[in-house]
């Protein structure tokens, strides 16, 4: 959640936030006063649901938006986080490197990447060396071109 304030500090608090692949997490809404929750496990839908929060049940690629969003988060995703970006028209995109998400972000010749959240430092992650899925360590600031 500090990153979440910090970024609110920084930044401004964003109006609303989409928040795909969410899984259980409901963290954001600690900070932000409007989340978008998507995720294609029901289960995880009902129990947000029942949190009071605004989820749908659907892959992340056929969800339409019934308006723009400034703010993306990309965490855990299963899928290339390119096309999770290709889902807003402007605002900013926070990404963890979980499968190396912000590696893939930092190739989007439609994002520009700020820095990491957590060090201040404007160097994108490099885990190609990494014999793990993870990737790099931290929190990764984007912003839609």
């Amino acid at each position: 959640m500090s990153l979440y304030r910090k970024f609110a500090s920084e930044y401004g608090m964003p109006t609303s936030v989409l928040y795909p692949c969410c899984g259980y997490d409901i963290s954001p809404s600690e900070v932000f006063p409007s989340v978008i929750y998507v995720d294609t496990d029901s289960l995880v839908v009902e129990a947000l649901r029942n949190a009071g929060k605004e989820a749908y049940c659907s892959d992340i690629c056929d969800f339409q938006l019934s308006a723009d969003v400034d703010l993306l988060l990309v965490m855990n995703p299963q899928l290339d986080a390119s096309y999770l970006a290709a889902k807003i028209k402007k605002g900013y995109v926070i990404s963890n490197n979980y499968n190396h998400s912000a590696e893939q972000l930092g190739r989007d010749k439609n994002l520009e990447f700020i820095k990491n959240l957590e060090t201040g430092e404007a160097r994108l992650p490099d885990s190609s060396g990494e014999p793990f899925a993870f990737g790099a360590p931290g929190y990764f600031l984007f912003r839609k071109k």
